[in-house]
């Protein structure tokens, strides 16, 4: 199996989970695509069930709601956006096992997940400029 075949195969596979998303109700995040020289891949999935108000239940949501006050956060900071490096994130949940970086946030205007240290977002926060 070629560079160009898992490719292909990684997009359709992409638009399937997409298709399954809408056709379920649920949340569904595609990732890393590994392939081997026999012409074996793997091809992980993970996803959560879509909660009341329109975001996918996660672990690391879960860990937020449960945790906020012991890393010095409020449960209500979850979807709190905030400023870095002059572009907007919002709090997705956190991290539990790692040490340095357990904060969780999307980047609203490229959609990704980063991480960020605990002191680092609530600093942000406590600033309260939201706009970059």
């Amino acid at each position: 199996m070629d560079k160009a075949k898992v490719d292909a195969v990684h997009a359709a596979l992409m638009a399937a989970v997409k298709s399954i998303e809408v056709a379920q109700g649920v949340k569904l995040q595609g990732g890393r695509m590994t392939y081997g020289r026999d012409g074996s891949f793997t091809f992980k999935v993970s996803g959560g069930v879509v909660g009341a108000d329109g975001k996918a239940v996660t672990r690391e949501r879960e860990a937020f709601l449960q945790l906020a006050e012991m890393y010095g956060f409020k449960k209500a900071d979850l979807g709190a956006k905030f400023c870095n490096a002059g572009r907007t994130f919002a709090i997705d949940g956190l991290r539990t096992r790692a040490r340095t970086k357990p904060v969780l946030a999307t980047c609203l205007e490229d959609g990704k997940q980063y991480i960020f240290p605990t002191a680092a977002v609530q600093r942000a926060l406590l600033a309260g400029a939201v706009t970059p």
